[in-house]
């Protein structure tokens, strides 16, 4: 089990991903026919948005995780056990970064969006 999100910045390694959240908007466009009745346009879906939760166990790895999302990249996260959730993303609302008190263990959460290259 490995997981590792890199950047032009440089890398981390969570030591866990804690939580992966994603959705995507769909964008078919339905129109009134008049006299009654709907017509559709299908489009594909956006690509995925949501959020990502890793675990660290240093300060300092979650600050260089904090500190790679608050920058201007574009990110790859890859996971041995989720495959099919490996992307490029860049964040996309929150960078949140907090400490449990009980384990002083570090969690480092991202929204983010997910982007073609």
């Amino acid at each position: 089990m490995s997981s590792s999100i890199s950047s032009d910045y440089g890398s981390v390694v969570p030591l866990l991903v804690t939580g992966y959240e994603s959705n995507r908007n769909t964008r078919n466009i339905f129109h009134q026919v008049l006299g009654g009745g709907e017509d559709v346009t299908l489009q594909p879906a956006s690509l995925r948005r949501g959020r990502l939760s890793c675990l660290f166990a240093s300060e300092q790895d979650a600050v260089d995780c904090e500190l790679m999302h608050a920058g201007t990249y574009v990110l790859s996260f890859a996971d041995s056990d989720l495959p099919l959730a490996s992307m490029r993303y860049v964040p996309d609302g929150s960078i949140v970064r907090r400490l449990d008190q009980e384990t002083y263990l570090w969690t480092v959460d991202i929204d983010y969006q997910e982007v073609e290259l």
